[in-house]
């Protein structure tokens, strides 16, 4: 079983491609405050969220990234390429 501080959210980022620089994050609630369905709405949400993104910001300007991990920091490790991090608009993706 895993330690619950391993538990990962989904997170979906937005960066430019040309800079590397990340205009938005989007995180999912802690995960393991939720029951089975609410992780399948969460899941409905993040996706609903994701397709909103895509629709607003051109794939051919920008870098969609859908991931999990455990906080922001964890992103700025796993992704190292990017940057202006603490400029970044912050969402939260809440139950539907």
């Amino acid at each position: 079983m895993a330690h619950v501080d391993n538990i990962r959210k989904n997170f979906i980022l937005v960066a430019e491609i040309t800079t590397g620089c990340v205009k938005i994050i989007v995180e999912g609630p802690d995960e393991k405050m939720l029951i089975s369905r609410q992780l399948d709405n969460i899941d409905l949400a993040t996706e609903c969220k994701t397709n909103e993104l895509f629709k607003q910001y051109s794939p051919d300007i920008y870098d969609l990234i859908r991931t999990r991990a455990l906080d922001i920091n964890d992103l700025k490790n796993d992704f190292p390429e990017f940057s202006g991090w603490d400029q970044a608009a912050r969402e939260q993706i809440s139950l539907i």
